[in-house]
């Protein structure tokens, strides 16, 4: 995808090691890491950072575009958790279950 190879600098499974290790290796060529708590694949900022080798506008435009109408009409409210806490006080205080 870019001009210049790259290759993770580390990868982490959350499973233990198999006995044999040499897939693993052919394959990512850096420390593999098992049983931790989660799964990864970290690679050098500066690669991430390189241009695709065929980078075009019109592909990002369209994709932006794309991006646009899944999204339109989704509304989350900055303040809806704020609105529950009150709903769930009001509702409580008549019963005991919430107090001031």
């Amino acid at each position: 995808m870019s001009e210049k190879d790259i290759s993770p600098i580390q990868v982490s499974f959350k499973h233990s090691p198999p006995k044999d290790l040499t897939s693993f290796n052919t394959a990512f060529k850096c420390a593999i890491l098992f049983n931790q708590p989660h799964y990864s694949i970290s690679y050098k900022t500066s690669d991430l950072n390189l241009r695709t080798a065929k980078a075009d506008a019109s592909i990002n435009n369209y994709l932006l575009q794309q991006v646009n109408e899944r999204t339109k009409g989704i509304n989350i409210p900055g303040k809806k958790f704020v609105r529950d806490v009150e709903s769930l006080i009001k509702d409580g205080l008549p019963t005991g279950i919430a107090g001031v």
